[in-house]
């Protein structure tokens, strides 16, 4: 039995496409879902703090959740840096934080990575991701460790310009 290779890779093809159409139009659902519950103060911190009195461990998870949404969603976390320092202390506070912010950075990497990513790079010639690629070649490691402690760079963008690169 022989198969067609000709037909085989017509076919993988279009998986591939539509598999990546529909991580994309899923991401897209998510975000925009985010932002409108963002937007309409159903992820505002006061509701963190009403579960952390009544539900204390619950409450662990659901910040870190929360925040790792917000990191996927590029939406600003320093109020969330805040409120994890006011509600838990500087040390608890920091090692809840961390891990969003851990978790929300691998997800919106991974997603750089699966869904865009080189085929789009190769397609269209970015500057912005030229000059990264560039300096992380240089520089390796170094170069991701600056990145991600300086403040200027938000934390949510960087995480999908590094899964654009060859990181």
């Amino acid at each position: 039995m022989f198969i067609n290779l000709k037909n085989y890779n017509k076919y993988r093809y279009r998986y591939i496409v539509y598999k990546q159409v529909s991580l994309f139009l899923g991401f897209l659902v998510l975000i925009f879902s985010i932002w409108y519950y963002y937007r309409s103060g159903s992820l505002d911190p006061v509701i963190i703090e009403n579960y952390r009195i009544q539900y204390p461990i619950i409450s662990i998870y659901l910040f870190i959740l929360t925040y790792a949404i917000l990191v996927i969603a590029s939406i600003p976390t320093l109020p969330m840096n805040l409120a994890a320092g006011f509600f838990w202390g500087s040390i608890p506070g920091g090692l809840y934080a961390t891990l969003g912010v851990t978790i929300g950075g691998l997800v919106s990497f991974t997603l750089a990575k699966s869904i865009i990513g080189k085929k789009l790079t190769r397609k269209f010639d970015n500057t912005l991701i030229s000059i990264v690629q560039k300096e992380f070649d240089q520089n390796g490691w170094k170069f991701v460790a600056f990145a991600r402690l300086t403040p200027i760079i938000p934390t949510g963008p960087i995480n999908y310009l590094l899964g654009l690169t060859s990181i």
